[in-house]
């Protein structure tokens, strides 16, 4: 993955406006992103792609233990999906 696509997901990460919402207990799939230090050492890490509406637009991410609801803002998740194999 190149750098502009790492940035391009960070910065629309980091746009996201969230609200916590309970516990995760579900079992699923999703992208599971992570931000690494240059030592290799996590910082960050999240999971989207579990909640969708009808046009399949992401409406909620996993991170901390907790499902978060977007509550304003837009996962681009085309580009996520076209980084994939």
């Amino acid at each position: 993955m190149d750098a502009a696509a790492i940035q391009h997901i960070t910065d629309n990460y980091n746009s996201l406006k969230l609200q916590r919402a309970k516990k995760i207990s579900t079992d699923g799939w999703a992208y599971s992103v992570t931000w690494y230090d240059k030592e290799g050492n996590a910082l960050e890490s999240i999971a989207y792609g579990i909640n969708f509406n009808k046009n399949r637009a992401v409406t909620g991410l996993m991170k901390d233990g907790y499902n978060w609801t977007i509550k304003d803002g837009e996962v681009d998740n085309a580009l996520i999906e076209s980084l994939l194999p």
